[in-house]
């Protein structure tokens, strides 16, 4: 195991470590606090840096709940972690995959679209989702809950799994660890331009469509309060300038 791989698992730990002190805390206040606790994921930027505690889907929501006249606490976590939190009812709401059928979804927060990932070097097509059958693919957390077709596609594929921390993704693919990786667009930028690869070396696949992202919520009234603050930041116009603001900064 090289030292980049070695350095990426300590970071993980790390970061364990720190998604269950908060945790801990977000629960042990849950009946006695004046703001919502809402759970993300941990390693997704643009849309979530979870050392400055900040990035696209974190302002979007605050400034959404802002409206509304809620303060939030953020809570970061795996995205298997999210969705169990939320089905046990732990947390108020979840920015992740849907949760089980009495959670209340919100409107739409922003758009990711996923891209599969390979080296400019792969010659293999990868045109439908049968093409995910046969190669070694590392994914996000959670992505078949994502993506129709895809949990079929990887059912029999031995040389497929997920990840739960997307630093992880592009250092395996340059290692020649997998052949491919499945990750939102702007997220492999974001890791490949820190990781100081040129997107010459990579070959990126359109294989899905930009597909909206939601919160989660335990409560529907709390949902109808966050789509009223959501509806006056659109009117405002102030998610694509979060959005650029953003994207300027990190050139993506």
């Amino acid at each position: 195991m090289n030292a980049q791989i070695c350095k990426l698992l300590i970071v993980f730990q790390i970061l364990l470590a720190s998604e269950w002190q908060v945790l801990g805390k977000a629960q042990k206040d849950l009946g006695d606090r004046d703001y919502v606790a809402v759970m993300i994921s941990n390693s997704t930027p643009p849309y979530v840096f979870f050392e400055e505690r900040n990035g696209i889907v974190i302002d979007v929501i605050d400034r959404a709940f802002s409206y509304a006249g809620v303060k939030t606490q953020f809570l970061y976590a795996s995205n298997l972690r999210i969705l169990k939190e939320l089905n046990h009812r732990s947390i108020d709401a979840a920015f992740a995959s849907p949760g089980d059928a009495s959670t209340h979804k919100s409107d739409p927060v922003i758009h990711y679209r996923n891209v599969v990932v390979t080296k400019s070097s792969f010659i293999r097509d990868i045109k439908k989702m049968e093409d995910l059958s046969t190669i070694n693919l590392a994914a996000f957390q959670n992505a078949s809950r994502f993506h129709k077709g895809l949990a079929d596609a990887i059912a029999k594929n031995p040389g497929y799994f997920e990840v739960t921390n997307q630093k992880t993704q592009v250092p395996l693919l340059m290692a020649g660890r997998v052949e491919a990786i499945l990750l939102e667009e702007k997220i492999f930028h974001y890791y490949r331009i820190q990781s100081a690869f040129d997107e010459k070396h990579f070959k990126v696949h359109f294989l899905f469509d930009k597909a909206p992202r939601f919160l989660y919520f335990v409560d529907e009234k709390l949902r109808d309060s966050f789509n009223q603050g959501l509806k006056k930041l659109r009117e405002t116009g102030e998610i694509p300038k979060i959005v650029s603001q953003y994207l300027k900064k990190y050139q993506l």
